[in-house]
């Protein structure tokens, strides 16, 4: 099927055709393309079933001509699209059925297939296989291991009003206090449950490193645990 002369055939069938008010429901549909063509005043009245045949007709001549990666080809693809589901709150269920749908979808597909990305340009992993992807995070991963903040010089520590610093005062003394009176059993069972290993940095859980100095215990006896 030559589907440009198809189109062609649709046109002019619209230019000539007498509208009058109310006869029918007719959409302005501009013969050469906005998105290819630029703005012009080639306008014709379409129904709603030849506007949808019309970019139909567009979208398989532009593939047919151009390929399916071609730029005028997504562009046509785009509307076809448009004419199917509609944008925003335009709804076009009037005019969807199961071969429609497959065929907009088809249209939308082929339009997005190697899109080029100008927004992803220059980023490292864009386009990667997946192992160089992981070998990425995994390099940051070690990276961040052992990192310290660097904080200014003269960095002030946000104001602590003084009721604010006598509750943490009193909570922290009620804390001790509880780990003072445990017994070894009790306090052995707490410190299985928080893990006294040092992390890959070098770090221990704080809770635990600050139970065994209020408790004068060392901390080589836990690490196993």
């Amino acid at each position: 099927m030559h589907y440009l002369k198809a189109y062609v055939r649709l046109v002019r069938r619209a230019e000539t055709r007498i509208v009058e008010d109310g006869q029918n429901l007719y959409e302005k549909h501009h013969v050469f393309p906005v998105s290819l063509f630029g703005k012009n005043s080639r306008i014709v009245l379409f129904t709603l079933r030849e506007h949808y045949l019309a970019h139909k007709l567009l979208w398989k001549a532009c593939r047919k001509r151009y390929g399916y990666a071609d730029q005028k080809t997504r562009k046509m693809a785009n509307a076809f699209h448009w004419m199917v589901y509609g944008v925003g709150d335009t709804n076009r269920e009037k005019n969807k059925d199961s071969h429609m749908y497959a065929l907009a979808r088809i249209a939308c597909s082929e339009a997005k297939r190697g899109k080029s990305r100008p927004d992803m340009r220059g980023k490292s992993y864009f386009g990667a296989d997946e192992q160089t992807i992981r070998n990425g995070i995994e390099s940051m991963r070690v990276k961040k291991i052992g990192m310290k903040i660097s904080y200014p010089s003269n960095r002030k520590p946000s104001p602590c009003s003084v009721e604010k610093a006598l509750k943490i005062s009193e909570s922290r003394k009620k804390t001790k206090q509880k780990f003072l009176e445990m017994t070894q059993a009790e306090f052995d069972d707490w410190v299985a449950l928080h893990s006294a290993k040092p992390t890959k940095d070098g770090r221990i859980n704080s809770n635990v490193s600050r139970a065994l100095k209020w408790r004068k215990d060392e901390l080589g006896s836990y690490e196993t645990q």
